[in-house]
């Protein structure tokens, strides 16, 4: 498609609604993304404060598919496609990015709890 219509960038994100705990309404969320990096790293420059980050990341993917939800709808409004252009910190390439999205669960914030869900209670 990019050769075809000889487009030097572009990206496609495929979202779909998704529920946060404890918030009413949705949001969007990408299922599935290519094109581009999904993250920007913030690492080795400066905070507010003039302090070094040493690991903080922005989801631009999931970032675009949030922004893009209000727009799309939720209802009848039949809009499949959404265009999102000049996006700061997008780098495009050809390469499959999806596993840089994702993280170890040992560095999941969320394991602990998850994890405790999914185990069998004992019995008394």
């Amino acid at each position: 498609m990019r050769d075809k219509h000889q487009l030097r960038d572009l990206g496609i994100i495929i979202a779909d609604s998704f529920l946060l705990p404890l918030r009413l309404g949705l949001i969007g969320i990408s299922i599935g993304f290519y094109g581009f990096q999904p993250l920007y790293s913030y690492e080795g420059q400066t905070d507010l404060f003039g302090r070094k980050i040493i690991r903080t990341n922005s989801n631009l993917v999931d970032s675009l598919a949030a922004i893009s939800a209000p727009f799309m709808g939720e209802g009848d409004e039949q809009t499949p496609l959404l265009i999102i252009r000049d996006v700061p910190f997008l780098k495009f390439t050809d390469k499959d990015m999806a596993k840089t999205l994702f993280i170890e669960e040992s560095d999941d914030l969320y394991q602990p709890l998850l994890k405790s869900l999914t185990q069998r209670p004992e019995r008394f």
